[in-house]
């Protein structure tokens, strides 16, 4: 198998569990009420967060991981002189990208790379399992990106 460590974040629609099989790390969002906050898939689920909403009338709003939770997530991977890909949702869509790019320009050029999947949810998802496959299967990293950075997505591979 290629030495990749994979990164999405939350709004891929990967269960924990493919995520765990996969080796692949799910970095979250956070999920917004007037009075609390929760991180995606971690300590809110989709059914948590419907029975909040109509319990309550408030409507959710969601946060981007910080830079930060990008960066202390990549660390022990460049440390260690493992590639990194992270593909994020649709940059149209959120700052997530935005932030992991700045957390990917604190490093070594060529460790960290990141692609704006310009989709959310299912396609997100499929796209990290595809990547996966591909590492699976011995494809260089550069293979990897080049197969499935999506001809218009801004790839930064600093």
């Amino acid at each position: 198998m290629t030495e990749l460590k994979l990164f999405t974040d939350s709004t891929s629609d990967l269960t924990h569990e493919e995520c765990r099989e996969m080796g692949i790390e799910m970095i979250p969002l956070s999920i917004n009420f007037s009075d609390k906050s929760y991180l995606d898939k971690i300590n809110i689920t989709s059914e948590k967060l419907l029975e909040i909403i109509d319990s309550t009338g408030d409507l959710a709003r969601s946060a981007s991981p910080s830079p930060v939770a990008f960066a202390e997530a990549f660390a022990p991977y460049v440390e260690k002189n493992i590639p990194v890909l992270c593909i994020c949702l649709a940059s149209s869509l959120s700052s997530t990208y935005s932030n992991a790019v700045i957390a990917a320009q604190s490093f070594p050029d060529g460790a960290v790379t990141v692609i704006d999947s310009n989709t959310v949810a299912g396609l997100l998802g499929a796209l990290v399992r595809a990547c996966y496959v591909m590492q699976k299967n011995d494809e260089p990293v550069e293979k990897i990106i080049e197969d499935y950075g999506i001809t218009d997505a801004l790839i930064i591979n600093n």
